[in-house]
């Protein structure tokens, strides 16, 4: 199996498509346009999101989880694990961005979650809305000069190549956000955080 797994100033991203993306879109689509289930939760964005209504549960998780198990695997075991490890979920919801929707930079590095991902439900069709990881050492990279002398050192932003279907995994800790979204069509996706529990010898 070819690694999707691509190495960002020490940071691992997994970028991959989903085989089973089709059965995720047909599972969602009812809830799409039902606005009972999105609130606005986040003060500095302009996004509706499922993330804290108390309908969210309500959402057919079982076949998004299951429909990216393989990508999630190929993921950690691409990361070299030293023991046996348990991935665990319970936090996952659905995110719309309508017409100049966007997300402030934000990270999702709280206790018991290691890991979050970005799953592209519906893009539109220009490249607008697209997703951005900060750098958030490049000011003392760049203090150094290295960056101008090494490619590998000249990372300040890293965009993933998205398309529908498009899942996005990495550390919780990795500053991101989300440019506006030009197109009157709207950005669709659902995110989830995981925590790894090891159990070492």
């Amino acid at each position: 199996m070819i690694s999707n797994t691509v190495s960002q100033w020490a940071t691992h991203f997994y970028v991959g498509k989903v085989a089973r993306h089709a059965e995720i879109a047909e599972a969602m689509k009812p809830y799409l346009t039902d606005t009972s289930y999105f609130t606005e939760p986040w003060i500095y964005s302009k996004c509706k999101s499922t993330c804290q209504s108390p309908k969210n549960a309500e959402l057919p998780w079982d076949v998004f989880y299951e429909a990216v198990r393989d990508n999630v695997t190929e993921y950690f075991q691409s990361l070299g694990p030293t023991c046996e490890y348990k991935i665990g979920s319970n936090e996952v919801w659905l995110n719309v961005y309508e017409q100049h929707g966007y997300q402030e930079i934000h990270d999702h590095a709280f206790p018991n979650r290691a890991f979050s991902c970005a799953y592209m439900l519906s893009l539109p069709d220009n490249s607008s809305g697209q997703l951005v990881f900060e750098n958030t050492a490049f000011p003392v990279i760049q203090s150094s000069g290295i960056n101008r002398i090494f490619n590998a050192f000249n990372c300040e932003k890293f965009i993933p190549q998205i398309e529908e279907g498009t899942l996005v995994i990495f550390p919780s800790w990795a500053k991101h956000y989300v440019l506006p979204n030009n197109s009157t069509e709207p950005r669709v996706t659902i995110s989830a955080n995981f925590s790894v529990d090891g159990f070492y010898k």
